[in-house]
């Protein structure tokens, strides 16, 4: 809508921004996602090698995003991340890796005990490396976890825009 100067309202202008934010990250979740499942293709077809575990932990959520989640839900949407380390031969060379998955790996503590305690720290487990580049490895060749919350900020944020669009209609500015 027209305003004093002939340009657009504040509603308005807040409307475009948040759509195109919305759509700039449903955007870049898409391509993330086919990244991934790209991986996964790819390392699911890679040799398998034994593999000593030398560490497996969690680290704390520091992210932004899990902090306002947390500020805005009133719960604790700060979940560790999972990690792993371990090493492995190829070749009669050592090599180390710490891909325990592809994609998300922030999981509720509970369900990060669980997933870490298949991977005691000095046993053997089988692990997949790509052998063009073996120091590119993974335990797990798949989708850990899959963070269906991240679909939802998107169209909130976009919501958010036509919410600024339908007030800047209604009010004129």
């Amino acid at each position: 809508m027209m305003c004093g100067g002939g340009g657009m309202g504040r509603y308005m202008v807040g409307a475009v921004l948040f759509l195109a934010l919305g759509g700039f990250i449903l955007w870049r979740r898409q391509t993330w996602v086919a990244k991934v499942r790209g991986q996964i293709a790819a390392a699911q077809r890679w040799p398998e090698a034994n593999a000593r575990v030398d560490a497996t932990g969690t680290e704390p959520d520091t992210s932004v995003l899990g902090t306002l989640l947390s500020l805005v839900g009133g719960g604790n949407f700060r979940y560790p991340s999972m990690t792993i380390a371990y090493r492995f031969e190829v070749d009669g060379q050592i090599y180390q890796g710490n891909r325990l998955a592809f994609g998300k790996l922030d999981a509720h503590p509970r369900q990060a005990r669980e997933t870490l305690a298949r991977y005691p720290k000095g046993g053997v487990i089988r692990i997949r490396y790509n052998p063009q580049d073996p120091r590119d490895n993974v335990v797990e060749p798949r989708e850990l976890l899959n963070a269906k919350a991240d679909w939802v900020i998107g169209p909130m944020v976009m919501g958010l825009g036509v919410i600024f669009m339908i007030l800047g209609l209604t009010k004129g500015n």
